[in-house]
């Protein structure tokens, strides 16, 4: 499952329709770690997510994830390489069953000795119950159960996650985040695209924060209350 290679952006620029969304940027992702990128709505964390994925087009940089050179390939491509996104919103589909949603993330897997719908439903043990429910009837929470589900059932040595707290109640946000810390310890490198800052440095070992599309600053938690930026909601 675990894997030793690190995600590596240059000089990363894409546009959101005639805007230039990102503006060169760098960034890396050291393998095992759990990396953060913080800011406010409209910094471009979107875009920056979509764009490594293959979701959007870049107009000049590089995206590698060790040897494999991300640059320019299809969504499906980068989740066959081994980094697999959970996007804003979730996305789930609607009228499939809970197990039909996560089965439909089996034509991107990688080979692995691991039953990984069992450690999902482990992870989740409520996506368990609800199996043969209707994706569209779960609750806001256990949709975004669902989406990291599916990203794992693509065997990922890389998972990226877009909000992954947005619209969610305080106690369903602290299910999704030790989560994530359970999905990290296994050895799955996380990037993480948040609003709040003050969630994202509770787990990352490195903080990105984005400001117009640049990288304002950068550097551990600690080194980033140090400044300031977190504890007073700067990106808030």
């Amino acid at each position: 499952m675990s894997g030793n290679r690190a995600l590596v952006v240059k000089g990363l620029k894409a546009s959101y329709g005639s805007i230039q969304a990102i503006r060169g940027v760098d960034l890396k992702v050291v393998a095992g770690s759990v990396v953060a990128v913080v800011g406010r709505n409209g910094a471009g964390k979107s875009t920056l997510l979509n764009t490594i994925c293959g979701v959007m087009k870049s107009d000049e940089g590089s995206v590698h994830f060790g040897d494999d050179d991300l640059s320019g390939k299809s969504a499906q491509k980068v989740t066959r390489s081994g980094v697999a996104l959970v996007p804003e919103g979730r996305r789930i589909i609607a009228p499939l069953t809970v197990r039909e949603n996560l089965n439909l993330s089996k034509a991107a897997r990688r080979k692995s000795d691991r039953d990984m719908e069992t450690w999902v439903f482990e992870l989740f043990p409520i996506l368990k119950d609800r199996s043969k429910q209707y994706a569209g009837s779960l609750s806001g929470g256990e949709q975004q159960m669902l989406a990291i589900g599916r990203a794992l059932m693509t065997h990922p040595e890389l998972i990226v996650l877009d909000e992954p707290s947005m619209g969610l109640a305080p106690f369903v946000v602290d299910k999704v985040y030790e989560s994530l810390i359970s999905i990290n310890n296994s050895g799955i490198s996380v990037l993480l695209v948040e609003q709040d800052a003050i969630l994202a440095s509770s787990v990352a070992d490195y903080m990105f924060l984005l400001q117009q599309g640049e990288v304002a600053a950068q550097g551990t938690p600690d080194d980033l209350n140090k400044n300031d930026f977190i504890s007073t909601g700067y990106f808030s």
